[in-house]
């Protein structure tokens, strides 16, 4: 191999891991804005201010590649009095992961206050994506959260 096409080889390599280096450091970013608004969620559902939570859920849908992060906060904005919200943001939790039972589970929460056979049939699909999983199962109690 002559010396131009090594030199060419090291750069390939170099640039290569310079770009994985980069885009570890962009997913950790990424990561922590999600974590900061689930954390954020969670402190409404306990009992904080719920004024910055419309500001938190667009975080969340912006920062946050699967369901289960939109499916908790589907409980604060429920608890804020924020149904509408709470039922668009469990929509697009079960349009991420479909097979993802807590997001079928949030999305009976938000359906409940509403449309009891559209919660019922949500939880149906929870049941049957985990079977084992209690508040899901016909006859199970149903709260108001998922």
């Amino acid at each position: 191999m002559t010396t131009m096409a090594v030199t060419v080889q090291r750069t390939v390599v170099v640039v290569a891991a310079a770009a994985v280096i980069w885009l570890g450091f962009a997913s950790l970013d990424h990561d922590q804005r999600c974590a900061t608004a689930s954390y954020r969620a969670y402190a409404v559902f306990l009992g904080a201010s719920a004024r910055d939570l419309e500001a938190t859920v667009r975080q969340l849908e912006a920062n946050c590649s699967g369901a289960d992060e939109l499916s908790a906060s589907v409980s604060a904005l429920l608890r804020a009095g924020r149904d509408d919200q709470a039922l668009r943001v469990a929509h697009e939790a079960t349009r991420r992961e479909p097979s993802n039972y807590v997001a079928w589970l949030a999305l009976a929460a938000a359906l409940q206050p509403r449309d009891a056979s559209a919660a019922a049939r949500a939880r149906d699909r929870a049941h049957a994506l985990n079977p084992r999983y209690a508040p899901a199962r016909p006859g199970a109690p149903r709260g108001g959260g998922p």
